[in-house]
């Protein structure tokens, strides 16, 4: 079995700029070499060439008779003509009964679910079919390689230098797991459950897990396993998060000193300016927190629109067991008092303390108020 992926460290955004990949990312690509031979292909339009080189380097492309489309984006419809003028004799594999919209004719074949494709002496095993996060998402299984191509399941966007797991620094790779998650999975939460557990039903042996995005979990397979059956608990750690946006810097103010009460009573805290983060950092962050505390000003009637597309993305996430409170100054009217309420309750998180709002600059009183706001929040923490 050859890897034939791509490493594009340049790459800084996934689907248009709604996903940032500040790490770039790895395609990971193989091809099953036997009597027949099978291409499982994870790439985008613009790698196009690369990806046929790799493939040459090994066989020629019009001998393979299977292709299974990891991730590809069927709407580049270049790529797919590439692809379909290359490998004139070649099936796509697909889930039996998930129909796969093609620009482009192309023969195919169902796989039922349990199912084995002979390729020789190999196998390939079509262990789960679902939707997570498209229609005809697979997992494959690799019996004599003990090898799971787990498609967008425990993916993360890491352009490494290494393949694996145990070459990558521990930490740093769940963090990217967890945040890859967050992004693209996290809504559908129960199908993942299901998708993880029903994995664990196979009982088949399994040494590595391969995403379509990613280093290759080979040290300890089923800790990211693990991590998932608790991501999809969607239980938080005891920790707080501070998310806000500011105009003239009086919110921001605030922040800091609601951050300083929670830290003093030993508690860990993020603190993370709307417009100067990534919003899968935030997400990630209010993800882990058990305790999520929200400001902004009050401008023309109502909180600052740049918090919109975030809290759209956390109601998304089904949080459940979280604490918050809100802050913010204002001039004249103060509306954001009552709307950052509304969108902590909408997100699932209970209003566990009453909010800080300040007139104008806040004075020195306000900040101390910010501060036991602060302390408040992290005692309510240390109770569970």
């Amino acid at each position: 079995m050859q890897w034939i992926g791509i490493v594009d460290p340049q790459l800084r955004s996934f689907f248009g700029r709604e996903f940032l990949t500040p790490r770039g990312t790895t395609f990971n690509s193989y091809l099953i070499l036997d009597e027949r031979i099978a291409c499982i292909a994870s790439l985008r339009g613009e790698h196009i060439a690369s990806f046929i080189e790799n493939i040459e380097r090994h066989v020629d492309p019009v001998d393979i008779d299977y292709l299974v489309l990891n991730q590809i984006e069927l709407n580049d419809g270049a790529a797919l003509r590439v692809l379909r003028r290359l490998m004139p004799s070649a099936q796509l594999l697909i889930p039996a009964g998930k129909g796969i919209p093609m620009h482009e004719p192309w023969a195919y074949r169902e796989l039922q679910r349990g199912e084995a494709l002979s390729l020789g002496s190999r196998e390939l095993v079509l262990l789960e079919a679902h939707g997570i996060p498209w229609p005809g998402s697979m997992i494959l299984y690799v019996p004599d390689q003990g090898l799971l191509l787990s498609q967008h399941l425990f993916a993360q966007h890491m352009a490494s230098a290494h393949p694996f797991d145990d070459q990558t620094d521990p930490s740093g790779l769940m963090d990217r797991a967890l945040r890859y998650y967050v992004s693209l999975l996290a809504p559908a939460y129960e199908q993942v459950r299901q998708t993880v557990e029903s994995i664990h039903g196979w009982e088949v042996p399994f040494e590595m897990i391969a995403p379509a995005n990613g280093v290759i979990w080979r040290a300890a397979p089923s800790d990211i396993l693990s991590a998932y059956l608790r991501w999809t608990d969607r239980l938080p750690e005891s920790r707080a998060v501070v998310v806000y946006e500011t105009m003239l810097k009086s919110t921001e103010y605030m922040a800091e000193a609601v951050a300083s009460g929670i830290t003093a009573e030993g508690i860990p805290c993020s603190l993370r300016r709307v417009s100067l983060s990534d919003k899968e950092d935030i997400l990630g962050e209010i993800f882990r927190a058990a305790a999520v505390l929200l400001g902004s000003p009050t401008v023309h009637r109502g909180i600052l629109p740049s918090l919109a597309p975030l809290l759209q993305s956390v109601r998304s996430l089904g949080l459940r067991d979280r604490i918050g409170s809100a802050f913010g100054s204002y001039g004249w009217s103060g509306e954001s008092r009552t709307q950052l309420e509304q969108q902590l309750q909408a997100c699932g998180i209970c209003i566990a303390e009453k909010g800080v709002y300040a007139p104008l600059r806040p004075s020195s009183s306000d900040l101390q108020r910010c501060r036991q706001l602060g302390r408040s929040i992290a005692a309510r923490l240390k109770l569970h």
